[in-house]
């Protein structure tokens, strides 16, 4: 069973240049904080969200928690604390956090990418060529386009395994 489609933003390139892409998948591989969810001692989890000086902000904060007493995380996420290898004074539900230097604990790592398929938009021409892809810091793919025709369009089809889950993914690529 595969998951819906990831799609990375389209990108350019001219007919006769090297184009290396960088495709992340962050967003997939990182075990992100849930509302009412059972934790034990040893889990990791990512803040989806962090409130800094009123302002909310989203994604990655540099730390990730570790859940040094278990429980049941709260319905709406903690404010985190920002002071590394210091147990949070408050409890989020019945959970302790210690948030911890960001590295990949919580990150479950991209394995097997390939190319599965790339189709023109003329539907015959098949002339872009990529490069092996391969799996760069856990979460990217990376991966070089090669050639194409001028002013066509070439929808790239990528597989790749994350947790044991087979995912696809595409991105357009635009020659001119």
């Amino acid at each position: 069973m595969t998951d819906p489609l990831y799609r990375w933003p389209q990108v350019t390139k001219d007919a006769d240049d090297t184009y290396p892409a960088q495709l992340g998948l962050w967003a997939l591989c990182a075990q992100f904080w849930s509302p009412n969810e059972a934790y034990d001692i040893g889990d990791f989890a990512w803040p989806r969200i962090q409130v800094l000086n009123g302002q909310i902000i989203k994604g990655a904060i540099g730390f990730v928690m570790e859940c040094t007493s278990a429980g049941r995380s709260a319905t709406r996420e903690p404010r985190w604390s920002l002071t590394a290898d210091v147990a949070m004074d408050t409890l989020d539900g019945s959970v302790q956090w210690t948030p911890r230097v960001g590295d990949l604990q919580g990150v479950i790592p991209v394995t097997s990418p390939t190319v599965r398929s790339i189709i023109a938009s003329d539907g015959v021409a098949q002339d872009l060529t990529t490069s092996s892809v391969i799996v760069n810091e856990s979460t990217k793919l990376l991966v070089d386009y090669l050639g194409g025709t001028s002013g066509l369009s070439y929808d790239v089809e990528f597989s790749f395994t994350i947790g044991g889950r087979l995912r696809i993914g595409r991105q357009l690529v635009n020659v001119q």
